[in-house]
């Protein structure tokens, strides 16, 4: 079988909004960056902070137990860092 040879990407400067996969029309500003908005993404990256803590150390206590929960645990992993709320 013959491969043909993909040629590689090497640069965005050329492909459009949507071949970067970003929306159609004008851009998006980003949001306005204030003292509140910086406060809460440290309040939610504390929160899931705490949680991904809580969860190493339920994992500490079942592997001292003999216990695997390891799939229980990187599924509650993967959720905390997804929806830190």
């Amino acid at each position: 079988m013959i491969m043909e040879k993909i040629p590689a990407i090497t640069s965005t400067e050329n492909l459009d909004d949507q071949e970067l996969g970003r929306p159609k029309g004008d851009p998006v500003e980003p949001p306005e960056v204030t003292e509140e908005s910086v406060t809460l993404e440290i309040k939610k990256t504390e929160v899931t902070l705490e949680i991904l803590d809580k969860l190493v150390t339920e994992l500490d206590i079942a592997k001292a137990q003999g216990e695997k929960p390891y799939r229980d645990v990187q599924k509650k992993i993967r959720d905390a860092v997804l929806n830190p709320n």
